[in-house]
């Protein structure tokens, strides 16, 4: 499966977070995290666009799923198969 260089690594940190990728907060006071790791540390707008893309990215396909309301995303069974192989 094809996935872009930020997405892989949102998958292959999020497969050692217990958690899985938390994204919470809103404008500049946004957050993406998963293992500990911060990913939207830039303050320009195209930086934060490609990272909330590869959460996107990695919904639309399946490998992750949103659960309490959103702000969680937990790898499924094919995410974490994929993320294995990175």
């Amino acid at each position: 499966m094809q996935l872009s260089r930020e997405a892989a690594e949102l998958l292959k940190e999020a497969r050692l977070d217990p958690i899985g990728i938390h994204q919470f907060g809103h404008g500049p006071g946004e957050h993406i995290v998963t293992n500990n790791k911060e990913y939207l540390t830039e303050s320009d707008a195209r930086s934060r666009a490609v990272w909330k893309d590869a959460v996107r990215e990695l919904d639309q396909k399946g490998l992750i799923e949103a659960s309490n309301g959103g702000n969680f995303y937990r790898l499924t069974a094919s995410g974490f198969s994929i993320a294995d192989t990175l």
